[in-house]
């Protein structure tokens, strides 16, 4: 490519990244993975201190981030030193699985685990009879909902209070506590059926006086102002491109012709040393003017639209006129 070439990408990336640089961009997997590992060995630290109140999220965070069969059975591990036994039955459930679909050895850790979790798990059972299952109803437990398919299932429940709600349209709010001990057992929670909500009767709002609009921006005020002025600005970088990118199309077209003369290139399209080369400057010429004319009536466009949506000027004040009857004549005033 030369340099005329070189200089001319050169200036549709910049004319690109400036239009562009207010898109959001999502992290790079890299990136991802740096946290994760980052969160990952911070999290083995706390674990070391015995600080898992903070651990546990870390953990969970960097599995967020990469998920991998290790931060699973570390995070699975937390929990259960935690006092969360439930929590870390699930996650050594998952690991599991994870680890058998990768075939990876850890397996068998992950089986052990939960398997030595599994009898000392609190279950509660969230109940619905007919006669409560309204239309509408939703029931969340700690503030997330539990899927109908839960419902009449004795679920593994972490030790300490859980908070129960259940709400349905037109219906009083039901809402109970349930307090799971560190040792194992089961309890079972039955929704009751909800009580009609009272429907308050329409009482007409008092009349009140209209509330005049008035329009406290100064007079001569232009709030829209700033907003044209980078419309202008935009749509000028787009011209611009357009007009570079014009230029590198009657190059691209001018290449083409010379790469035909003098025999450079047959109509088979077989071409020498220079035919070659003028059909890749060609080539290269025709990508920029294409970037470059793309770039500049996007950049017309938006400048078009952020200047017809700018907001308008507020009115100004109309000059009031006024006659006075002096000795001598009449004189017109303008009072501003």
């Amino acid at each position: 490519m030369t340099a005329r070439l070189r200089a001319a990408a050169s200036i549709a990336s910049a004319i690109a990244i400036a239009l562009g640089g207010a898109e959001a961009r999502a992290d790079s997997p890299t990136d991802s993975k740096a946290a994760a590992e980052e969160l990952f060995v911070r999290a083995k630290e706390l674990v070391a201190a015995k600080d898992y109140a903070r651990a546990c999220p870390m953990f969970a965070e960097s599995l967020r981030l990469d998920r991998g069969v290790g931060v699973m059975l570390h995070l699975a591990a937390c929990y259960e030193r935690a006092g969360k036994p439930a929590s870390a039955w699930a996650q050594f459930r998952e690991a599991e699985q994870r680890a058998t679909l990768e075939r990876d050895a850890r397996a068998d850790v992950a089986r052990r685990r939960a398997d030595a979790l599994e009898p000392k798990l609190y279950r509660v059972t969230i109940a619905v009879a007919p006669t409560s299952d309204v239309p509408g109803l939703a029931i969340e437990r700690d503030g997330i909902f539990i899927e109908r398919p839960q419902w009449g299932a004795a679920v593994p429940i972490d030790p300490g209070d859980h908070r129960i709600v259940a709400t349905a349209p037109d219906k009083v709010r039901f809402e109970a506590t349930i307090t799971v001990p560190t040792e194992k057992g089961e309890a079972t929670l039955t929704i009751p059926p909800l009580a009609d909500a009272a429907v308050p009767q329409e009482v007409a709002p008092p009349a009140r006086a209209a509330t005049p609009i008035v329009d406290t921006r100064p007079a001569g005020a232009d709030p829209g102002r700033a907003r044209r002025i980078v419309a202008i600005a935009v749509a000028g970088a787009g011209v611009v491109s357009i007009g570079i990118g014009g230029y590198f199309g009657l190059h691209a077209s001018s290449l083409l012709g010379d790469s035909n003369d003098g025999g450079h290139c047959r109509p088979d399209n077989h071409c020498d040393a220079t035919g070659a080369s003028l059909r890749h400057d060609a080539q290269s010429a025709g990508n920029v003017s294409t970037v470059l004319l793309g770039v500049g009536l996007a950049a017309v466009a938006g400048g078009a639209v952020l200047y017809l949506t700018a907001p308008k000027r507020a009115a100004t004040k109309a000059p009031a006129p006024s006659i006075a009857v002096r000795p001598g004549g009449v004189e017109l005033r303008v009072v501003f």
